[in-house]
């Protein structure tokens, strides 16, 4: 018999935080995060009318939700930084090994600016 899987309220409150952190970020119609009462927190991704949501992924601890959206956003803006470029074609890590050292910083940044708003700064140490 498989085991269910379920979110703990300590849990469920710092998903919450994580989620409202991101909030501004993904102010689209191409991410969605719901919270799925005791079942965690449900990520929608690609919305494609009139069919739904190509991609719905399940979170039960903060920690996992926090990176999924944190990659999220880094590889949106990495998008952004090497549209129309050669770098365009590369993969995301080699994308951000390219940028000058200023500008990963500065993504960095961003990164502790998000684990403070989900009261998270203890798994991120300043840079």
């Amino acid at each position: 018999m498989e085991k269910k899987l379920y979110i703990n309220k300590e849990e469920q409150e710092k998903c919450r935080n994580v989620v409202n952190a991101y909030a501004e970020e993904f102010d689209d119609e191409t991410l969605l995060v719901l919270e799925a009462g005791r079942f965690g927190f449900v990520k929608l991704q690609y919305y494609n009318d009139p069919y739904g949501f190509e991609d719905a992924l399940i979170f039960h601890d903060s920690f996992s939700l926090f990176q999924d959206l944190w990659e999220e956003w880094l590889h949106i803006q990495l998008l952004n930084l090497t549209k129309d470029t050669k770098m365009a074609e590369m993969e995301y890590e080699d994308m951000f090994r390219h940028l000058a050292k200023e500008k990963q910083e500065k993504l960095m940044e961003k990164r502790n600016y998000f684990a403070a708003k989900a009261n998270m700064e203890s798994f991120f140490p300043p840079l």
